[in-house]
């Protein structure tokens, strides 16, 4: 195991030692960057606490696999003027669409970012692969690493990384400066981040099946979470854009199976697959009821959406990556969860309950 350790902080300073001087310092942190630089950073995340931003949604009538898909050149605008405005649309709606709120300085040292945690978490996929070492082992034994997730179908490839915040401190700065205090501001209370994972969803990446959040956090005291999705490349039809349902509580109205009292609350959990490959899909007679609406947002758009919205997204059947971040916050009112969270998810990485509606393997699916 000593000899394990060496092998995995050499890697890392080999990493390290090969980037170019200017992705040092971003990934370093503030501090480490010029004045002017710094000035830059500080001034485009005010920019983006204060402006007003827009949301946009449609209604339309084409058919996709999961029920009726909006067409996206038919999107109403819809837009929030205000803070007060984006936050009642995201009560009614539950989700808000915010384009730009990054500058081009900010996604570019997010995209550095995620070519960092791309290498490492290859670096760990090819350890794993090679040695006695498995990803679950990895996980347990060193909690300062990335969770590293491969595809199901491709285990060559990472599906996704997690618990990005411990292992990059600098990065766990900028995401609470930013996506943090500005959700905090929205909601206009204290929230506290839960969950963060970084999708590569790489050329061929499989597809994530309509579902809820919420069934997997369940087991935990939080009741209700926002999550921000970072776009860090353009989204897109082609490359498997998230789509949502968003009016979901109405078309499901008459649902006898649905619980009415709480679906009127927005807080209803929707029949979905127990065990099998499709672990944690919502069951398929009651997708095809839903109208989804896809959003093609660009890179530096954040999508706010609540953990009971329904939503998925198609494979990437372009030949790029459709890369994207997600910070999923609960009211810090309902206590701090993260740790407990991720404690649960090194201890046992191949249960079901962290494998939801994704393609991914786990325990019986």
């Amino acid at each position: 195991m000593r000899r394990f350790f060496f092998l995995f902080l050499f890697s890392f300073s080999v990493l390290k030692a090969n980037e170019e001087s200017s992705l040092y310092c971003a990934w370093l942190g503030f501090e480490d960057l010029d004045s002017a630089r710094q000035s830059q950073i500080e001034a485009s995340i005010a920019r983006s606490l204060q402006e007003e931003h827009h949301s946009q949604i449609g209604k339309g009538d084409d058919e996709d696999r999961f029920g009726k898909v909006a067409a996206s050149p038919n999107l109403q605008n819809l837009t929030a003027h205000s803070i007060e405005g984006q936050r009642a649309f995201l009560q009614n709606h539950g989700f808000l669409w915010v384009r730009g709120f990054f500058s081009e300085t900010q996604i570019d040292m997010l995209r550095r970012w995620t070519e960092i945690m791309a290498q490492a978490a290859q670096n760990l996929l090819t350890l794993s692969q090679s040695s006695p070492f498995s990803l679950q082992m990895l996980a347990k034994n060193l909690p300062g690493t990335l969770i590293v997730v491969p595809e199901a179908k491709d285990p060559t490839k990472v599906c996704r990384v997690e618990d990005m915040l411990s292992c990059y401190p600098e990065f766990h700065r900028f995401i609470s400066g930013t996506i943090t205090s500005y959700l905090s501001t929205l909601m206009n209370e204290p929230y506290a981040l839960f969950k963060d994972k970084t999708n590569f969803k790489w050329p061929g990446g499989g597809a994530f099946s309509p579902h809820q959040d919420f069934p997997a956090y369940e087991c935990f005291a939080p009741r209700t979470h926002i999550t921000a999705m970072v776009c860090i490349d353009p989204a897109t039809l082609e490359n498997g854009c998230l789509h949502i349902a968003s009016n979901w509580q109405d078309e499901l109205s008459n649902c006898p199976e649905i619980d009415q009292q709480l679906l009127a609350q927005g807080m209803a959990i929707l029949p979905y697959t127990i065990g099998s490959p499709k672990h944690g899909a919502i069951k398929t007679e009651i997708s095809d009821k839903l109208t989804w609406t896809p959003l093609e947002a660009k890179a530096g758009d954040v999508i706010f959406f609540t953990s009971y919205i329904p939503h998925y997204s198609e494979p990437n059947h372009s030949t790029k990556p459709r890369r994207a971040m997600f910070f999923t916050h609960n009211p810090l009112s309902n206590g701090d969860h993260r740790e407990a969270y991720y404690h649960a998810k090194r201890n046992d990485p191949d249960n079901p309950v962290f494998h939801f509606a994704t393609p991914t393997k786990a325990r019986d699916k």
